[in-house]
């Protein structure tokens, strides 16, 4: 029996839906044990205070996020021209810049309080948002952009909290750094390090 060509067309479209729809549903999936593991190491750490805190934070980013990618990218143009040494200490500064935010964010953020609003793929991996509903009924939103692979199932390439994107900020900062050191990278990097300390 001879297959009509538009049916095979049609049998070829369904296969793919198939499988597309299985791989979005596993994205979706695997984004949501991101969310659960962020979410119970999130609330450890709300359990502890002060210098444990900042540890903790501290852990939390370096298993969280790609911190060389992420300096990579906030270098931008720049990175290749860094010696091996200067990435180091670029990178070193955005996991201690992190990790600062990392408490202020635990700090008022409660993770009972949090859900996933979205899930959508991206080039990198995929797009997460999550709400946050506060004490006072505000909603705050963290956007997580995130790769495969990590201690999270995920690993953060960018975080946006309330609209304010770590990214974008991280590039800001390092090309008014460059700025005020007239183009030095060295000194450029150590006054980006030192305005973490702000």
């Amino acid at each position: 029996m001879e297959t009509n060509p538009l049916m095979q067309m049609r049998m070829l479209v369904s296969v793919f839906l198939v499988i597309l729809l299985s791989v979005n549903h596993s994205q979706s999936g695997q984004g949501h044990v991101f969310f659960d593991r962020v979410q119970a190491r999130i609330a450890s750490i709300r359990q502890v205070s002060g210098d444990q805190r900042r540890e903790a934070c501290l852990k939390f980013v370096q298993q969280a996020f790609d911190t060389s990618e992420i300096g990579k990218r906030a270098a931008s143009e720049h990175w290749q021209a860094l010696a091996r040494g200067l990435r180091t200490e670029l990178v070193s500064a955005i996991a201690a810049r992190l990790g600062k935010e990392c408490v202020g964010v635990v700090s008022r953020l409660d993770p009972a309080d949090a859900s996933i609003a979205r899930i959508r793929e991206t080039a990198d991996g995929i797009r997460m948002t999550v709400v946050f509903t506060e004490a006072d009924g505000r909603q705050s939103f963290v956007v997580w952009s995130l790769r495969p692979g990590g201690v999270f199932a995920w690993t953060a390439l960018d975080l946006s909290v309330d609209g304010r994107g770590m990214l974008a900020t991280f590039k800001s900062d390092f090309e008014s750094a460059l700025i005020a050191t007239g183009g030095n990278l060295e000194r450029a990097i150590e006054h980006f390090a030192r305005m973490v300390l702000k």
